[in-house]
């Protein structure tokens, strides 16, 4: 995996022109700091495509599934957890459909 850190003039042009880009790949993720000015952080955005691996988890065994995916995994992972995730951190009940 090739990570590097480059500096931007014009960032706003650059995020565009990245997100256009990643467009023709079948997944893209992008995390923003959203402080464009933070000193706290060196990467102010993260773009990531092309999932190599996947895991999707059923309602109840979430963060079993997931422990068992990152398992011996040493790379850089990026990705989303779907906000129902919060039945299985707290004791809360929804009567919606998964």
């Amino acid at each position: 995996m090739n990570r590097t850190l480059l500096p931007v003039d014009d960032a706003d042009t650059f995020k565009r022109k990245a997100l256009k880009w990643a467009c023709q790949f079948n997944s893209c993720i992008l995390l923003d700091s959203n402080y464009p000015h933070n000193k706290n952080t060196q990467i102010q955005w993260l773009l990531a495509v092309d999932a190599l691996d996947s895991v999707c988890a059923q309602a109840g065994n979430a963060f079993l599934s997931l422990d068992q995916f990152i398992a011996g995994k040493r790379s850089l992972m990026a990705g989303f957890l779907a906000y129902d995730l919060k039945n299985e951190v707290e004791h809360l009940e929804s009567k919606k459909k998964d």
